[in-house]
């Protein structure tokens, strides 16, 4: 069994953090558990992995700690959890869409899955107020040839170190972790952190989810500024747009059937959470066409209902 610490996200064989305990650290005392990490001796490499295998991690382990640290009166972070679970099917739905439809090849399924399951774990901490990035015209910056790059606060290095440690735990190689980090941290510049970045861009569409649209360009149209340059998906590639409209009004529509940060019989869901947004795409196959045929392409996923 291994721990990562909820303050340092330094991994151990103890409940007690060696880190903080040495210190020794000002907001814990040393037995804030994030983490517990089974080990799993017949567990097959990062890349052998299929996604229903690694399911079985995010599901059990993975989601229900964000629901245990960010979803409380003190964290009070009730949208979180959503958020992760919605970015997973997304970039799912974008690897799928590029392997088959445009046969790209070396792009790893295990980088992407676990930089979007481990990247906001670091958002447990409060950051310190500092400077702020603005667009003073986010509609000009929606139509630069390539997504703007934003500098990250201190959450991705503390995400990062997360990921490293939790990686570590589960005997994935040194050099994969550090590469799973680095696409936390935006510093790998691979389509897997590509990929990534787009799946969180499109929770801003929660902005005009809401909205009511008569056509797939009219919503197109208002999410444009919204997305404020950061989503790349399909963009340089004409011949596609269709693809890349259809996920925006997707993920817009998806974004605003599963508005669950008040609901109370999500805040119940533990194991099977992600299953939940499943059983809404399953259900709506013929209005989430896209989602339907690229998220459940993958065809080790066997979908059932939890």
């Amino acid at each position: 069994m291994g721990f990562i610490c909820a303050c340092c996200f330094a991994a151990g064989e103890s409940e007690k953090c060696a880190v903080c305990e040495k210190q020794p650290c000002p907001d814990c005392k040393a037995d804030k558990v994030l983490l517990k990490v089974e080990e799993d001796p017949d567990a097959p490499e990062l890349d052998a992995e299929d996604y229903d295998g690694f399911l079985h991690r995010f599901e059990s382990t993975l989601l229900p700690a964000y629901q245990e640290h960010f979803e409380n009166d003190v964290r009070r972070r009730w949208r979180t959890r959503c958020e992760v679970a919605r970015a997973m099917i997304f970039s799912q739905a974008m690897h799928n869409y590029l392997r088959k439809e445009l046969s790209e090849e070396g792009l790893s399924a295990a980088d992407v899955r676990y930089a979007v399951a481990l990247r906001s774990f670091g958002k447990l901490k409060k950051e310190r107020a500092g400077p702020k990035v603005f667009h003073l015209d986010p509609a000009a910056a929606a139509k630069e040839e390539k997504p703007l790059t934003l500098g990250r606060g201190g959450w991705a290095r503390k995400s990062a170190a997360c990921a490293l440690s939790y990686l570590k735990l589960i005997k994935a190689p040194e050099a994969r972790a550090k590469k799973i980090a680095e696409i936390i941290q935006g510093k790998e510049g691979g389509s897997a952190q590509d990929i990534v970045r787009d799946a969180f861009a499109l929770e801003r569409l929660r902005k005009v989810a809401d909205h009511t649209h008569e056509t797939v360009q009219q919503f197109v149209q208002e999410a444009t500024p919204v997305l404020k340059g950061e989503f790349g998906f399909l963009k340089d590639q004409p011949d596609h747009k269709d693809a890349r409209d259809a996920l925006i009004c997707e993920a817009g529509l998806l974004i605003h059937m599963t508005r669950w940060d008040d609901d109370k019989d999500w805040k119940k869901t533990g194991r099977g959470a992600l299953a939940r947004f499943e059983r809404v795409i399953d259900e709506y196959n013929d209005t989430l066409p896209f989602l339907t045929e690229f998220y459940f392409e993958d065809p080790s996923h066997q979908y059932q209902l939890a």
